[in-house]
């Protein structure tokens, strides 16, 4: 089993455009009143809601591997501080003794000021965020494995250097990035925006979930198997 965590890019915040357009009256510049910003997502229909859970990159990544998963973004944002409280609370969610890998999605570092404010500098709050989840994983046992890519290059620099075994690289034209950050700026490639640009919306594309997918996908294929990848891919 897989267990995901994040903020709305892993929530998968803006695919339901793609079902509004195809199968009502909207067209892409109606697409902003139907974000999260305007509309609580909860609102909206069955088929948009299916249509955006099974287009983001958590669930295109399970499907791959025909394991089950879980994903903790069960609304539209986050914070690391967040994730971090919903592991240690994992038992509410999962049977940890299930789980194959817990994939996390570093969000901005500053958005939780409890965090911000426990340290003195930018590089000691971002490795705080890291150290903590890798603490916490290793205390749930029962054989889990974590695995992570970020927002920003501040915390992909310290997977990368201080956690290898656990950074996801995000692979995007045969190149290699340490976040997704320049991905989905103002001219990300990944971004709604950039493929609908009537769209103000620079959450990731149904493109991009996939090329966030494809990353993790190739991640898990170089990580050692676990007990349910066993499994089921011979």
């Amino acid at each position: 089993m897989f267990v995901f965590y994040g903020c709305s890019y892993t929530y998968g915040q803006g695919l339901q455009y793609y079902w509004l357009v195809e199968n009502t009256d909207n067209e892409w510049e109606d697409m902003d009143k139907f974000s999260g910003a305007i509309i609580p997502q909860e609102q909206l229909s069955f088929e948009a809601e299916q249509y955006r859970i099974q287009h983001s990159y958590p669930h295109l990544v399970s499907k791959h591997f025909g394991i089950n998963y879980f994903n903790t973004s069960v609304n539209n944002g986050g914070d690391n501080s967040g994730m971090y409280s919903k592991l240690q609370n994992l038992h509410q969610f999962v049977n940890s003794g299930h789980v194959d890998y817990h994939i996390f999605q570093f969000t901005n570092p500053g958005r939780n000021t409890d965090d911000v404010n426990s340290v003195d500098n930018i590089d000691d709050l971002c490795y705080h965020q890291v150290k903590r989840i890798s603490n916490q994983v290793n205390e749930i046992g029962h054989d889990n494995k974590w695995l992570a890519f970020s927002w920003y290059d501040e915390i992909g620099e310290i997977l990368k250097k201080e956690f290898p075994d656990n950074f996801i690289p995000i692979i995007y034209k045969d190149k290699e990035h340490l976040s997704f950050e320049h991905l989905t700026n103002h001219k990300g490639e990944l971004t709604i925006h950039v493929q609908h640009t009537e769209s103000e919306d620079r959450h990731f594309s149904d493109y991009g979930h996939k090329v966030i997918a494809d990353s993790i996908i190739r991640k898990v294929e170089q990580s050692p198997p676990s007990k349910l990848i066993k499994g089921e891919k011979k």
